[in-house]
């Protein structure tokens, strides 16, 4: 009988199936070694301690979102993991790698059950020793073999540690999932509520009647929720689902902190003149606006979302930033920004963050038409945004990062199921300005002088 796992030789499935090229192992291994000597030697000209796993503690400065890495460390890690994603699979094979991803919806479903049951607090109290799963059955209530079976297979991906059989205990990556840490919400929040509309998901794209309805009241969580039709996500959810999207607002904090430091860093706000102030549109709590107004102190800002958001940013200036209150430098302001721009004049830089990746083409352009109409000669528009690239090889790592660009293709694809919106490729963001009355001035993409997984499109009114 043949093994399950058997070599598939020389049969070929694709009608342009080819033989693949004899140096892609060699030319992987070759990156692979390269960059892993390269990423321990970086990590020790910035006195980075090496990274760990079963350490049930956080990593001083790789799991600090205000640790800036040297240009040389990020763009190291960027291709590093690039290549070892591609040797993961090359290795695998097609038949184990598509069985493996086909069953990778119980990973998000094992995650669930691991916040449900605060497995991360429980284990906390334990220390290093840890818990049976008998000792967390009598915590949880929860079937000992059903906990076994979570938390085994959470520890194979690393995700908490089997210290014994069937005795488990946290590690670097689990305490991210104790009460308190914004990854925990995210995590709640996108293993619930994604969960709950993901299967709905392919019939929505390729059924006839929605395959071409990009409105956000056409998207799968309409009909997993039961919303009705006069209702979108946001608005229904404000209303009838509001403890999960506080929730949701927490885990955008855990999302948002990942790559400010290097937008802090490598965009040239100095280059702003003194007293220029960024209009945060769409701001939420203002979490970009405020470590920018915090840095860089000739600036000057203004918070604009919804009235019911703008209490909880000034909240946050009180808290966290309080000096810009003081001195003037801040200003909260509810806004619809579907209706005119309210604030115009000189010296003014509006701030699009995480904002047209919520909507649509149609909708983006209103968006972004209702800025332009406000700005002046020397206004600038910032889109901060991810910036997707094509898959296509450049050797043997795709443009799109490979597992390294995976997180951001993840999110973009949750866009559309979510709310059929999207994140877009240069190309797309400048066919959606020239339509709002805006042209590209420059763009900053990850890589090696830019040092965060989103970038920035600057434009100016044509």
């Amino acid at each position: 009988m043949k093994s399950f796992f058997q070599p598939l030789g020389s049969q070929s499935y694709g009608k342009n199936a080819s033989i693949p090229s004899a140096s892609e192992f060699s030319t992987l291994k070759e990156t692979i070694l390269r960059e892993l000597d390269n990423y321990e030697k970086q990590l020790k000209n910035q006195d980075v301690e090496p990274p760990f796993l079963s350490e049930s503690r956080p990593h001083p400065q790789l799991d600090n979102p205000e640790f800036l890495p040297s240009h040389e460390l990020f763009q190291c890690r960027r291709t590093l993991l690039g290549a070892l994603g591609m040797m993961s699979d090359l290795v695998l094979g097609p038949t184990e790698k598509l069985i493996k991803d086909t069953l990778s919806h119980h990973l998000t479903t094992a995650i669930n059950i691991a916040t449900r049951l605060n497995i991360a607090d429980h284990l906390e109290k334990a220390g290093p020793k840890g818990m049976t799963s008998q000792e967390l059955r009598e915590v949880t209530g929860t079937n000992s073999d059903r906990i076994t079976k979570t938390l085994r297979f959470l520890s194979n991906n690393n995700l908490f540690s089997e210290v014994e059989e069937g005795r488990f205990a946290n590690n670097r990556f689990s305490i991210c999932l104790i009460d308190g840490s914004p990854l925990k919400s995210w995590s709640t929040w996108q293993t619930s509520f994604s969960l709950k509309s993901a299967p709905l998901v392919p019939e929505n794209w390729t059924d006839e009647e929605t395959t071409d309805d990009f409105d956000i009241r056409a998207a799968a969580p309409q009909k997993a929720y039961g919303i009705p039709y006069n209702m979108n996500i946001w608005s229904f959810g404000a209303k009838h689902m509001f403890k999960q999207f506080v929730e949701f607002g927490e885990a955008m904090t855990a999302y948002g902190s990942s790559g400010i430091a290097g937008l802090l860093a490598d965009f040239p706000w100095n280059g702003f003149q003194e007293g220029t102030t960024i209009v945060d549109v769409g701001g939420g709590k203002g979490a970009m606006l405020l470590p920018i107004l915090k840095n860089y102190k000739h600036l000057k800002g203004v918070v604009q979302d919804l009235e019911s958001t703008v209490p909880q940013a000034k909240e946050n200036f009180e808290t966290r930033c309080p000096e810009a209150i003081q001195e003037g430098r801040v200003e909260f302001q509810a806004i619809d920004f579907f209706q005119p721009q309210p604030r115009s004049g000189e010296k003014l830089v509006y701030m699009l963050r995480w904002v047209i990746h919520d909507w649509n083409d149609e909708e983006s352009v209103k968006i972004l038409t209702n800025q332009a109409n406000a700005m002046s000669e020397d206004s600038r528009l910032l889109i901060i945004d991810t910036i997707l690239q094509p898959a296509i090889k450049d050797k043997t790592i795709p443009r799109s990062g490979g597992l390294a660009g995976q997180t951001l293709l993840l999110v973009d694809f949750e866009m559309m199921a979510a709310i059929n919106a999207t994140e877009r490729t240069v190309q797309q963001v400048e066919n959606l300005l020239r339509r709002s009355g805006l042209v590209l001035e420059k763009v900053y993409s990850p890589g090696s002088s830019f040092r965060s997984p989103h970038g920035v499109i600057v434009a100016r009114k044509a």
